[in-house]
């Protein structure tokens, strides 16, 4: 996977957010955030020039802007066998790869986990 690439959990019906990868760590983990449909706790709302919409053969990626915002109250590290089959669903352009990076340069990294049992307290609702 490359900076950029956004892809699906394997546990889909759990964890319904697209994850975007940002940087390998080592040969089973990733660094990564994650998309969200909707504008609470402080998600911050992303441009349709934040992503690609089609691969460098031509193919429409599945997963595109469609009211897409960016979750930053979380960065994670995710383990290799957390990816729905490693297919590529989207990709965030090189201006979606550096507004990500601006907007979560500070944010703590959590390990592997749920994505709920991972939030703090005041933000589960």
């Amino acid at each position: 996977m490359k900076k950029g690439d956004i892809i699906w959990a394997t546990e889909i019906e759990k964890h319904v957010h697209p994850i975007v990868f940002l940087e390998k760590i080592d040969d089973l983990s990733f660094k990564a955030c994650i998309l969200s449909s909707k504008a609470v706790n402080g998600n911050l709302p992303m441009k349709p020039s934040h992503f690609c919409t089609h691969d460098r053969q031509g193919v429409i990626y599945n997963f595109q802007y469609e009211n897409s915002h960016l979750v930053t109250s979380n960065l994670f590290i995710k383990k290799e066998n957390w990816i729905a089959h490693g297919r590529i669903a989207g990709k965030l352009t090189p201006k979606g790869v550096s507004f990500v990076e601006k907007k979560i340069s500070d944010q703590e990294v959590y390990l592997e986990g749920p994505i709920w049992e991972l939030k703090p307290e005041s933000m589960r609702k």
